[in-house]
């Protein structure tokens, strides 16, 4: 049977710094142990439990009053090192997020207040600029600040976990986009005085469609054999599941290009390279030639299965040549 308090101290010694855990963590965690001890020989079972319930109780007292004190000063200190280069990422790919999705709504948000200077129809813009907004700023945070989290298992694991919990948001913001648009469209209606027109009445064109509407469209249409109507809407479908696929993917080549280049200027404009070349690729996709000529789930899913080959090819290369330096 393990000692009370050994799940606290294992706790914290993943969070907390070496000296806090010798100054706060083991003290009181001998005590827990001792005390425990003490009141288990003499045979009181529940005076025992009892004092482990005090003694843990204590415990996160103290840390919270360590923490109050030395957190200021601490938290500075961490984030001056490596462990917390994962942290200013994070930091680094919120501020690129809000920026760029500024930069891509500014010019409809501006145009559209100016023609009716409503605030909740100005702000109905800002979900259709996530999906490209997310994948493009933590794919230049990785790219131009990655790199001071060195190419090891462990934290290219974080930075991919990252990539996965962008790429989630950006696949939840894609289920959102029906209904934002909807609304906008309502709003807009009302702005422009139309009666009786609501939410339920105002027909719903293909961008206002949530996924399962499209597949069913799509599927009514084959039913019927209208063959180009199905291929836009497979289109639209897939389009919405390579987009935010495409967060994690080129946060895989920001990774792989951030442990090649050295220079922060050479690794941003690299970057905005690759990020202009994907979207020109999602762009060729949706021609009508690719259209007709290969199925939309190819056209669609080419740049990323592309851009997930390269960024394997140079992960492997960036390892082959840390391997040739330090042999």
């Amino acid at each position: 049977m393990r000692p009370p308090g050994h799940w606290l101290r294992a706790a914290a010694a993943r969070v907390c710094a070496k000296r806090t855990i010798e100054r706060v963590v083991d003290p009181i965690v001998a005590d827990i142990q001792t005390e425990y001890v003490a009141a288990a020989r003499t045979g009181h079972r529940l005076y025992a439990e009892w004092t482990r319930v005090c003694g843990y109780t204590t415990f996160w007292k103290a840390i919270g009053v360590y923490t109050l004190r030395s957190g200021p000063r601490g938290l500075l200190n961490s984030l001056a090192g490596d462990h917390w280069a994962l942290a200013r990422l994070i930091v680094y790919s919120l501020m690129t997020c809000v920026a760029v999705t500024l930069v891509l709504s500014a010019s409809p948000m501006i145009a559209t207040y100016s023609r009716f200077p409503s605030l909740t129809l100005t702000l109905l813009l800002l979900p259709q600029a996530f999906t490209i907004s997310i994948p493009i700023a933590l794919s230049l945070a990785i790219a131009c600040f990655g790199h001071r989290i060195a190419l090891r298992v462990r934290r290219v694991r974080r930075v991919l976990a990252l990539a996965a919990v962008a790429t989630l948001l950006s696949f939840a913001s894609v289920l959102t986009l029906p209904m934002s648009n909807q609304a906008y469209r309502v709003a807009m209606a009302q702005q422009l005085g139309l009666r009786g027109i609501t939410a339920y009445s105002l027909p719903r064109g293909m961008n206002e469609l949530s996924l399962t509407e499209l597949a069913v469209r799509s599927h009514e249409y084959s039913r019927a054999w209208q063959w180009e109507k199905v291929r836009r809407f497979d289109y639209a479908y897939h389009l919405r599941l390579a987009l935010p696929t495409a967060t994690f993917v080129l946060s895989l080549f920001a990774l792989a290009l951030g442990a090649l280049a050295r220079n922060r200027a050479s690794r941003f404009l690299s970057m905005a390279v690759v990020l202009a070349g994907y979207y020109v690729a999602l762009m060729l996709s949706e021609s009508k030639w690719s259209i007709a000529m290969l199925p939309p789930i190819v056209s669609v899913s080419a740049p990323n299965v592309v851009f997930t080959a390269l960024s394997l090819a140079l992960l492997t290369a960036s390892g082959d040549h840390r391997r040739s330096l330090t042999s």
